[in-house]
């Protein structure tokens, strides 16, 4: 099965590979006078039920050290939102624009109850893991260490124009070879290899730290995950993709600073990243990028295959047509640096330039 879906998406995975790169409250609850209803703080009585996401939830604490926050994504609430804990005092909390941000007190396992206005409430569980004051230094030292994912040929990669040579990977290669702030709107000839996103609490709240370490020890993502970077537009099915992300997402970490880097990515600033927040769904199939018109002054690729993906023209520099990809026309060089990291043989033409557009 695998094989034959394989065979028949061939296409469609070397183009993809080339385009890759992810209200209010009081501190505790327990604060009284928190709501205008009840001189006590206590929320009106409602029987509606809110969503909250992510449910369950996952943090740290180290003492105070650092901060590590949780947005919270609330559905159906009207009006101000109230958060409660048990065990009490477990997080402190503040609105956001998509509910609450809650910021962890104490390590440990609670349930987080948040009520609106009208009495409406929703639940969630949080597990929250004990860290060392110093596990969040060693996992930053581990995730920006300088070191390059992959080794790019000599001559970088406008040298190449007889054919894509073998790339070796580097498994004490940085994450932040391709993970960075912004990352997708980083993409560009300046900096080809860094086209994805930093994963912050926003994304991975929703992970468990044992979900988080084999993500990038073992290249496998818990059940449900969606494959974003192999599987844009959702072309193909999550057994096929699941493979192929396997295959590049593993990396040597020591037991000690795989704790590290979990606790590092816990204490990154909540920040949106795009359809990827709170846990990220797949694009629908439907998912288009910019319309793209083919420029017959710029070359085709040749994929895998023996099927031509369209040129184009992107500012100034040809390109490859990736608008079936949630992408528009994509420049040829960083075109080709991608399919390097994926290990793609395919052939493409020295970057140079085509009539702005």
């Amino acid at each position: 099965m695998i094989r034959s879906e394989h065979k028949n998406a061939r296409l469609r995975l070397a183009a993809l590979a080339l385009f890759t790169a992810i209200a209010c409250s009081d501190n505790s609850g327990e604060k009284k006078g928190d709501t205008a209803d009840d001189p006590q703080g206590n929320p009106p009585s409602g029987g509606g039920t809110l969503t909250l996401v992510f449910n369950p939830m996952y943090s740290a604490y180290d003492d105070g050290a650092h901060d590590f926050k949780v947005p919270v994504q609330v559905t159906g609430a009207t009006g101000k939102l109230t958060v409660t804990t048990s065990p009490t005092n477990f997080v402190s909390s503040e609105p956001s624009s998509t509910g609450v941000t809650l910021t962890t007190r104490m390590a440990g396992t609670a349930t987080v109850t948040i009520q609106d206005a009208a009495g409406n409430a929703g639940t969630a569980k949080l597990t929250v893991t004990k860290n060392a004051a110093g596990d969040v230094d060693i996992g930053r030292e581990r995730y920006a260490n300088g070191l390059d994912a992959i080794s790019l040929p000599e001559g970088g990669i406008a040298a190449v124009d007889g054919g894509i040579p073998n790339i070796a990977r580097n498994e004490m290669g940085a994450c932040t070879f391709c993970h960075i702030p912004d990352g997708q709107q980083a993409m560009g000839a300046t900096d080809v290899m860094r086209v994805d996103v930093e994963h912050t609490p926003q994304q991975t709240a929703g992970f468990s730290d044992e979900d988080l370490i084999k993500i990038f020890t073992e290249g496998v993502k818990p059940q449900g995950a969606s494959y974003r970077v192999v599987n844009g537009g959702g072309m193909l099915s999550d057994e096929v993709a699941a493979t192929i992300y396997k295959t590049f997402h593993k990396w040597s970490v020591e037991p000690q600073t795989r704790v590290g880097i979990v606790a590092y990515l816990r204490s990154l600033t909540p920040k949106p990243q795009g359809f990827i927040d709170f846990g990220g769904l797949r694009p629908p199939a439907t998912t288009m990028g910019p319309p793209v018109e083919a420029d017959p002054s710029c070359p085709k690729v040749s994929a895998l295959g023996g099927q031509n993906l369209p040129g184009c023209c992107a500012q100034g520099m040809c390109g490859v047509d990736a608008s079936n990809f949630g992408m528009g026309c994509v420049e040829l060089g960083r075109a080709a640096s991608q399919a390097m990291m994926a290990g793609f043989n395919i052939q493409f033409p020295a970057p140079q330039a085509c009539a702005a557009k």
